[in-house]
């Protein structure tokens, strides 16, 4: 057993304490301290009424569409990304390759959901510009 801190009807805190009357007296008086079985956690459900515990309910989040501000924002930074890659140094066909794959990934995602024409010619343009450097479109 241990000795747990319940706020709002949930394990809010598992105190250090062996027993209720280890609890120092500095704690307000309707602050609530309960005994509890080993296996409780903190964020556990508390049932004053029976003084029972429980798991809370798995809550699953609804998916989101991303807004066309949030597919535009990422548009970019894989425009920046491509930008920043070819104003450096030309890379090794080996990390060439693993910039034209992620670049291949991210326009798939991004063209799933919406088919901007400015997705496609940004692969577009790693397309040509990994054909001009390595001879083939196909890594």
């Amino acid at each position: 057993m241990k000795i747990v801190f319940i706020l709002q009807n949930t394990v809010h805190w598992i105190t250090p304490y062996a027993t209720l009357d280890d609890i120092p007296p500095a704690y307000p008086p309707d602050d609530i301290f309960v005994e509890a079985p080993d296996e409780v956690q903190e964020g556990w459900l508390f049932n004053e009424v029976d003084g029972t515990f429980s798991l809370p309910p798995k809550v699953y989040p609804q998916p989101t569409m991303p807004t066309n501000q949030e597919i535009a924002q990422q548009l970019s930074a894989l425009q920046i990304d491509f930008i920043t890659a070819k104003l450096t140094e030309t890379p090794s066909k080996e990390e060439w390759h693993n910039r034209y794959l992620s670049g291949r990934v991210a326009r798939k995602d991004l063209l799933r959901l919406t088919p901007e024409p400015f997705a496609v010619s940004i692969v577009e343009e790693w397309d040509e510009e990994y054909e001009e450097l390595y001879g083939n479109k196909s890594p």
